[in-house]
């Protein structure tokens, strides 16, 4: 898969972190991938969390939580967020991938729930 068109990864778009920056991503009319374990999750989460999501240019992709994955996945984008958590039991992975694509990456932990 070439990101050359979507230089903006967000991995774990489907939880309440994810959505926000997606939505963000949409309002400034920046074209993203939407990425995580589960397709059809990340799906309906776009379609009934992100106000406006119709006007996104955006995919939605499904991806195995493994460094190989990640990295096929990631190669060609320009930034990497990770909204995965938790950080410390998933964030390796996406590190080292980052760093096989040589994409930038957003990892640090932040919660937006309180």
């Amino acid at each position: 898969m070439s990101n050359s068109k979507k230089p903006v990864v967000v991995y774990g778009a489907s939880g309440y972190t994810g959505r926000l920056v997606c939505e963000y991503l949409r309002e400034h009319g920046i074209p993203f991938l939407a990425a995580g374990r589960n397709g059809d999750k990340i799906q309906s989460a776009m379609k009934s969390n992100v106000a406006g999501i119709e006007t996104a240019s955006y995919e939605v992709v499904e991806v195995i939580h493994t460094a190989e994955a990640l990295t096929h996945l990631f190669t060609g984008a320009s930034v990497v967020l990770n909204t995965v958590g938790p950080f410390a039991k998933f964030g390796p992975e996406v590190v080292e991938a980052c760093l096989a694509a040589n994409a930038t990456t957003a990892t640090r932990p932040a919660s937006r729930t309180g």
